[in-house]
């Protein structure tokens, strides 16, 4: 399912009218498209193709800039810094997907205020930090692993 059917379902619940609060979006979000727990940068470019991102990959970017997105009208690509940690490409990937969501949002809806610049740089933030994190998850993980940072920035060593 695109990006837009997401948008208009989110529309539709009455969660998208003037604004939208990205930490109800990634919660919609996960349960929208049944992401996993642990979502791997793998499962990030196979969940792409869905939504309209027809290519996901690393490129050398400008100092500065951790990933970019291009593209209209549900046909998008997305880069990651090359040489990033999997981690922060994994952020970063989800962080531009947000962005895509602001832009559909807008065309979805004559009530929608995108946001722009730093307001949307940190709802953009918010927004992967709460699908890579999921509350219901994260938490228990963190008691589990005894709060090692480490194990927990390791799918492999984390429970499934």
């Amino acid at each position: 399912m695109s990006l837009k059917d997401f948008c208009l379902e989110m529309q539709g619940q009455g969660l998208a009218s003037k604004t939208v609060d990205p930490e109800i979006v990634a919660h919609e979000f996960v349960r929208f498209y049944s992401l996993p727990k642990i979502i791997t940068l793998a499962r990030i470019k196979q969940l792409a193709k869905s939504l309209g991102i027809e290519k996901v990959y690393p490129e050398e970017l400008p100092a500065g800039y951790r990933g970019y997105h291009f593209g209209s009208n549900g046909r998008y690509e997305l880069q990651y810094r090359q040489g990033d940690w999997v981690g922060s490409a994994e952020h970063t990937a989800f962080h531009e997907i947000y962005e895509i969501i602001e832009e559909t949002f807008e065309q979805v809806s004559n009530e929608f205020e995108r946001r722009t610049g730093k307001s949307c740089e940190i709802a953009a933030n918010a927004f992967a930090a709460a699908v890579l994190m999921q509350t219901e998850h994260f938490l228990s993980d963190v008691l589990d692993q005894s709060l090692d940072v480490l194990k927990l920035q390791n799918p492999m060593m984390r429970s499934s």
